[in-house]
């Protein structure tokens, strides 16, 4: 019997097609998993057979490993130093990539490794984890806000094409790198983890929606334009590169832009948007690492943190300021003050730590020493202030050093009727002291920032009647193992000295 070429009476046999495996952290493709698991221990310092071994997993905490990844868009250092697992929420049983090829590994068989136990028990431990976990709720925030996948896919093509085109919009810093300038030491991995949190859409949203802040930086700039006209400005910190616009627009001549994070490829695209790339350049780096950069006139940075030092971000503004501000020349803001203040809210404290007394039933009563061991940063309501206020530090911009930041204070506050001290607050001023001067605050009787204030509660209400005093001393100082983070002490008169930590 014959058989034409058309006929279905043969199958043609297909050579079998390689299916190549993506990085779970850099989309590198691999021809197989074992080839991405190898790849992912030796590029990305990822190691499986580590984790197995640290945390007891078996294949369904495996499994809602790699879907934690795939979701939050967690960094491989962050999994790799985290002392308790942070994926065990049974969410991540659901997969995040349809048919995910990672959720196909013979788990079960990965031999485990032991070698790193030295390594992992001396990681940093609670200080570390909780900064951690912070950088992944912001990570997460961020999914919910956009799509973040996409972004970083248009981004890491943005960047392939600058390199194709020899482009040199964005000066791309690769000089070797530095700690953190101050009275501690980040290291790498822990100042990439800082600097990757300012490389997503949601808290720039955040900082821009913030009418308050920006609209200050905006009218130091537009009320007093004779004083920005012609000069050269350098932008510490510059991410969406709103300040460094304000700046064009008021008349300078030359602004430099900095910006560690990857929000500083946006940085140019907005720029060239708003048609301001010819007098403003931006820089991709750290600061620390740039040793070319020509004097200046006018320094601008948006530095200031939670309770006004968390971050420690004033190191690198002050370097700035030694370095390449030419003498009589500009710091906007020049001036900044941390204030405390007294607050009843009986209601809030009961949420706090009242409710640990009877939980379903049950006494939870060592939940409230933890509740009143962390700083809280939250919205005060006005009407909940019940003291006057006291200035625990004032820094003058043009002066002051990295030191500074650590200070000892005595402060004294009046109660403004009667009532049950709940709390202390803590709030900063920031002044640019110009010809047309601007002064943005964070109290709580001013209008909202997304800087809020920063809540020390009290584990028991100290009573007080009209115009008595509660005097006390304050204590600010970095956290020894994030110097990003801080270490708060607070003595009352007659009351035992508490210590709080900023993370």
């Amino acid at each position: 019997m014959s058989m034409d070429s058309d006929s279905d009476g043969w199958d043609e046999v297909d050579e079998k097609e390689t299916v190549f495996i993506s990085c779970i952290f850099c989309g590198q493709q691999q021809p197989s998993l074992e080839y991405a698991v190898s790849h992912c221990k030796t590029d990305h310092q990822f190691n499986l057979s580590r984790l197995k071994h640290k945390f007891k997993m078996d294949c369904y905490s495996y499994i809602k490993l790699i879907n934690f990844i795939r979701s939050v868009h967690a960094q491989p250092s962050v999994v790799m130093k985290c002392t308790q697992p942070l994926w065990e929420d049974d969410k991540y049983m659901k997969p995040s990539v349809p048919d995910d090829p990672w959720l196909m590994l013979d788990f079960e068989d990965l031999p485990e490794e032991t070698d790193g136990d030295a390594e992992v028990i001396s990681l940093p431990k609670e200080e570390i984890l909780k900064a951690e976990i912070e950088e992944l709720k912001k990570e997460l925030e961020s999914v919910k806000q956009g799509n973040v996948a996409v972004v970083d896919a248009v981004r890491e093509m943005r960047q392939v094409m600058q390199g194709l085109v020899g482009g040199d919009e964005v000066e791309k810093n690769t000089r070797q790198k530095k700690p953190h300038q101050g009275s501690g030491e980040c290291d790498d991995d822990e100042d990439d983890s800082y600097f990757g949190t300012y490389a997503h859409f949601g808290i720039h949203h955040e900082m821009l929606s913030d009418k308050s802040r920006t609209e200050a930086y905006q009218a130091a700039f537009y009320q007093n334009k004779d004083a920005v006209n012609g000069k050269v400005v350098l932008d510490v910190g510059c991410g969406t590169g709103i300040l460094s616009l304000f700046a064009s627009k008021a008349g300078a001549a030359k602004v430099f832009a900095i910006d560690k994070s990857e929000i500083a490829y946006s940085a140019m695209d907005i720029i060239r948007e708003n048609g301001h790339e010819e007098k403003i350049k931006v820089l991709r780096g750290r600061l620390e690492d740039f040793k070319d950069l020509p004097k200046v006139d006018i320094i601008v940075s948006e530095w200031m943190g939670y309770f006004l030092l968390f971050e420690g971000m004033l190191d690198s503004v002050l370097m700035a300021r030694d370095q390449y501000l030419s003498k009589g020349g500009l710091m906007l803001p020049n001036r900044c003050s941390l204030h405390i203040v007294g607050v009843h809210d009986e209601d809030r404290h009961s949420q706090l730590l009242a409710f640990w007394s009877d939980v379903y039933g049950f006494k939870m009563s060592c939940m409230q020493r933890e509740c009143t061991k962390e700083a809280m940063v939250e919205l005060v309501n006005s009407s909940a202030v019940f003291t006057s206020s006291s200035a625990l530090l004032s820094l003058d911009l043009n002066s002051c050093t990295a030191a500074d930041a650590c200070f000892s204070s005595e402060f004294e506050l009046v109660a403004e009727r009667d009532g049950s001290l709940t709390a202390l607050v803590g709030y900063f001023d920031v002044h640019f002291d110009l010809s047309s001067p601007v002064i943005l605050s964070t109290s709580p009787l001013a209008p909202a920032t997304h800087w809020k204030q920063t809540l020390f509660l009290l584990e028991e209400p100290i009573p007080l009647t009209s115009g008595s005093k509660v005097n006390g001393v304050l204590e600010c100082s970095r956290q020894a193992k994030n110097p990003r983070a801080l270490k708060i002490t607070i003595a009352l008169q007659g009351h035992k000295a508490k210590v709080y930590y900023l993370n």
